[in-house]
C-alpha cells in the first residue's frame, strides 16, 4: 500500500495570480516614483495672506457722523490697514466686511442705535488709487473687492466711511455703525 504525499501548503491558482499582480504594481509604481524628478511632483501651494489692522481690536465703529458731501467725505481720516502675502506664491483674495453683531463690541449699541448698510457711502483706496466710492449698501455678499497679490507684496488700503447728504435727521443721530475687515484667499486652482 502506498501512501500519498500532500504537501501541507497549497496554494489556488487565482490567489498566486493576485499575488503576483500586487507585487508587479508595487514594483511598478515604485520604480516610477524613484526616477520621477523633484519638479514634476504636483504640490498644491498657496499664497499666505496676513491682515495688518490699525489696531487691535474685534472690530471698529463708526461713531458721532454728521451727514457730508462725497468731496467732505473723502477728506476724513481713513481706517488703514495692509494685505501683505508672507508666501512666495502669487494668490487672489477677496476683500470683506462684515456687519458686527450686537454685543461684539461693548458700546451700549441697541437696534435701534445701529446704523445700517444702507444709511452709509465709502470710498476704498488701494495703494493711493481709489477703487470705489458708492454706497454700502450695494456690497453683496460682504465683498468690497477681489484683488490678486504677488508672493512678498503688500498692499496699502485706506477705507473711510460717512453718512450722505440726503439723510434725514432720524438716519443718522446718535448712531453708529459697527464691522470688522476679512481677507479670504480664493483658490486658483482648478
Amino acid at each position: 500500500m502506498k501512501k500519498n504525499k500532500q504537501s501541507k501548503f497549497t496554494i489556488s491558482y487565482p490567489i498566486t495570480l493576485f499575488c503576483i499582480l500586487i507585487i508587479g504594481l508595487v514594483l511598478i509604481f515604485g520604480v516610477s516614483f524613484a526616477f520621477q524628478r523633484p519638479g514634476d511632483i504636483n504640490q498644491s501651494q498657496v499664497a499666505v495672506l496676513e491682515i495688518v489692522l490699525d489696531d487691535n481690536k474685534t472690530g471698529l465703529v463708526l461713531e458721532n457722523m454728521i451727514p457730508m458731501t462725497d468731496d467732505d467725505g473723502k477728506m476724513l481720516t481713513g481706517y488703514n490697514f495692509k494685505i501683505k502675502n508672507i508666501g512666495k506664491v502669487n494668490g487672489t483674495y477677496k476683500l470683506l466686511i462684515e456687519d458686527l453683531p450686537l454685543g461684539v463690541i461693548d458700546d451700549g449699541c441697541t437696534p435701534n442705535t445701529l446704523l445700517k448698510r444702507e444709511q452709509l457711502r465709502y470710498q476704498l483706496i488701494s495703494n493711493h488709487q481709489e477703487i470705489s466710492l458708492k454706497e454700502l449698501g450695494e456690497v453683496k455678499t460682504n465683498v468690497l473687492d477681489i484683488r490678486e497679490i504677488k508672493g512678498g507684496e503688500e498692499q496699502l488700503f485706506e477705507l473711510r466711511m460717512w453718512v450722505p447728504l440726503r439723510a434725514g435727521s432720524s438716519d443718522w443721530k446718535n448712531k453708529h455703525y459697527h464691522f470688522k475687515i476679512v481677507v479670504q484667499p480664493i483658490n486658483n486652482e482648478g
